[in-house]
């Protein structure tokens, strides 16, 4: 049965690292190479209400890199 690996949110210390050392854009994929190092096998899903945030839309474009499964829930109208 799968397993939930992490939550970036939960680790406020690496968010805050990111957000100040590298871009807040960031503070999503930059945990998947950093400290997920997610496989093709892993799944991510992405809970955004407008679907625009740059950071949601970056930990995407990672998984798309790392041809990672992926799903964006967001607001139907954007």
């Amino acid at each position: 049965m799968p397993k939930i690996c992490t939550q970036v949110y939960t680790d406020l210390s690496l968010v805050t690292a990111i957000a100040n050392d590298i871009n807040y854009g960031e503070v999503f994929a930059e945990p998947i190479n950093i400290k997920l190092q997610m496989k093709a096998k892993d799944m991510l899903i992405a809970i955004s209400s407008s679907g625009n945030s740059i950071n949601d839309i970056r930990v995407c474009e990672e998984c798309r890199t790392k041809r990672t499964n992926h799903y964006t829930v967001c607001n139907e109208k954007n």
